[in-house]
């Protein structure tokens, strides 16, 4: 929860720009994310980022889902999707 927010305009008649400034203070504060910032998707579980209500500083990066083609006993090719071979 913000408890103050100070707004300051400056306005100078010599340059064509208006400056702003933006301040709060004061009951500001979220957790910082610390987590897992890069995850691979699997098979047969659910994977949460407990991001909620925090702050995420990096990106959070999603590896491609992971694929297998595998030869198999008739000819032919198995291809595993997001699962272990």
């Amino acid at each position: 929860m913000i408890d103050e927010v100070r707004v300051g305009i400056r306005i100078q008649p010599s340059q064509p720009h208006i400056g702003i400034s933006v301040q709060t203070g004061g009951g500001c504060h979220h957790d910082v994310y610390d987590g897992p910032v890069d995850v691979t998707p699997k098979a047969w579980d659910a994977q949460t980022l407990e991001t909620a209500g925090k702050l995420v500083q990096q990106d959070i990066t999603v590896q491609k889902v992971p694929r297998a083609d595998v030869s198999n006993m008739a000819g032919g090719v198995t291809v595993y999707i997001a699962s272990q071979t």
